[in-house]
């Protein structure tokens, strides 16, 4: 056990300066390992960042003094409040944000997760900007400007980024008239925007076009993951915000439940991501690419497919599931 321990260790290297690496943490449920043993867990493999989906006591009064990153998520179903009311923005950030800092490092509010097209079936995106900009204020009023607010994407903003070379991916045209101001807001503000993407389930979708190889960080030709990125960079500057920075909030693979799911896919897939997030991509060559693995540990969600079960890095007994081949320094 001391022995696979040091090499996760050697091998995983998710410092901060390093890889760039953080690790994506659902609030957990009432049989799930809790939050200050999930905390301890990740200082112990010196894991530098974490991406939160929602504010959670426990788990921030955990964050407080370690070192550790905190991209706190700010849920869509608290969406349409904090764009109607500044004072509602005020005040969620003074309970979520202010009363835990500077003892708790927050680096990105993440406002809004995947919400991705500008018509009536996702009414959000008509007041997604609105709930960025009074967070912002919020923050800027609380003394927190520091902090960055961002939003996170899936790849269905993009046009066909599976089948056209990253260079020629734009925008999906719906997505246009919500996506601007954003990018605008972005921009002026220096914040990154924030991407998730699943080589995974693009293969399931398209294994001829996306082959398990290329998914895999195995195809001689490129990998999947890379293009994915450049895609979205490749929009970015289509629109004329070529400079706002491409970060990755979710990617990993499912170690059962579905084809191509294997203990043995998720250590291929985590540790070559890894090594190539330092490595960058074609359009932004030695450019680390700032990445958040999804997640800590598998989830026992009720109603959903199985192989959203099994995306976890560790086992219940707080264990990699696997050992890595070699370091990444």
């Amino acid at each position: 056990m001391i022995l696979l321990v040091i090499g996760l260790l050697l091998a995983f290297n998710l410092q901060q300066s390093e890889a760039q690496v953080g690790v994506c943490y659902k609030t957990p449920g009432k049989n799930e390992t809790p939050p200050e043993e999930a905390i301890a867990l990740l200082e112990r493999h010196n894991i530098k960042r974490i991406r939160l989906y929602e504010p959670n006591k426990e788990t921030l009064t955990a964050l407080k003094s370690t070192d550790i990153k905190v991209l706190l998520g700010v849920p869509n179903s608290v969406l349409l409040p904090l764009a109607n009311d500044p004072a509602v923005a005020e005040s969620w950030v003074q309970t979520n944000v202010k009363a835990y800092s500077p003892a708790v490092k927050f680096k990105y509010l993440v406002v809004g997760n995947e919400i991705s097209t500008n018509n009536m079936n996702n009414p959000l995106s008509f007041v997604l900007l609105n709930a960025m900009q009074n967070i912002q204020n919020a923050l800027a009023k609380q003394g927190l400007r520091y902090i960055k607010v961002t939003t996170a994407f899936d790849t269905l903003v993009l046009k066909n980024p599976f089948t056209d070379r990253p260079s020629n991916v734009s925008f999906v045209a719906e997505a246009l008239l919500f996506l601007d101001p954003i990018l605008k807001f972005l921009l002026e503000n220096h914040a990154p925007v924030m991407v998730n993407i699943y080589p995974y389930y693009a293969h399931i979708l398209n294994p001829t076009g996306s082959t398990l190889d290329y998914a895999l960080f195995n195809a001689p030709g490129g990998n999947l993951f890379v293009d994915l990125v450049d895609s979205m960079y490749s929009a970015l500057k289509k629109m004329g915000y070529d400079s706002i920075n491409v970060v990755v909030g979710e990617t990993g693979w499912p170690s059962a439940g579905g084809v191509a799911a294997s203990v043995e896919n998720q250590k291929t897939y985590i540790s070559k991501l890894c090594k190539q997030i330092k490595k960058g991509t074609l359009m932004k060559p030695k450019k680390h690419i700032e990445t958040y693995l999804y997640s800590v540990f598998d989830e026992d969600i009720q109603g959903v497919p199985e192989v959203e079960k099994h995306w976890g890095l560790f086992t219940p007994n707080k264990e990699f599931k696997f050992e890595f081949s070699g370091p990444l320094k």
